[in-house]
């Protein structure tokens, strides 16, 4: 019997021994098709190879959300803005979602002439990461396009106060003051990028 006991044991460390090794290999793998996609995105414009690539990561290393949303960002660059709602929409339950997802979510609903939507998907996102200028920009930016300047301001405001470091909030607040009667607003907010 303890022989049988043994032999279990060494077979289940084996086992997983080998089931670890595997998923590291799958992942590294992963990586590496996700880097090939990203090349083909961004240099080359094959949205299409890029995907399927992206989706071999996926299948690859399930768990980790950053194939998913580049596969989002792919379908947003050829201009499918559905599909690329339709991903987005679940990565927002996913429990490893980070605040991008929604500012890309928001973004595609931009894109297809639903503002409403987009702010929705923004407001989510501030919900869940109130301390992402990322989100703020973009909901800055959809007062500054129904041209609301004071509250336009107020979120790049919030954006500049909850993430210090993300340069698009001093921009579009310098941009939005020089174009004001406050240009030494503009000025500061200019040199602090």
């Amino acid at each position: 019997m303890k022989t049988i006991s043994k032999l279990f044991v060494i077979l289940l460390f084996c086992f997983t021994h080998t089931a670890f090794a595997q998923s590291n290999e799958d992942k590294a793998l992963a990586k590496t098709k996700a880097k090939e996609a990203f090349k083909l995105e961004d240099e080359e414009g094959k949205y299409d190879e890029a995907i399927k690539l992206l989706e071999e990561s996926q299948k690859l290393d399930p768990e980790n959300i950053a194939y998913t949303y580049e596969i989002a960002y792919s379908y947003t660059a050829k201009k499918d803005y559905g599909k690329a709602v339709e991903i987005l929409e679940k990565l927002t339950k996913h429990k490893a979602v980070y605040d991008l997802v929604f500012q890309a979510l928001g973004n595609a609903y931009d894109y297809m002439g639903k503002p409403d939507k987009a702010i929705e998907a923004y407001e989510k996102g501030i919900k869940k990461f109130p301390n992402s200028g990322k989100i703020y920009v973009e909901l800055g930016n959809m007062q500054l396009n129904k041209k609301d300047f004071d509250n336009a301001i107020k979120y790049y405001e919030k954006g500049i106060e909850v993430e210090p470091t993300f340069s698009s909030n001093y921009y579009r607040a310098a941009k939005l003051y020089l174009g004001s009667s406050e240009k030494v607003w503009g000025m500061l907010y200019g040199e602090s990028l």
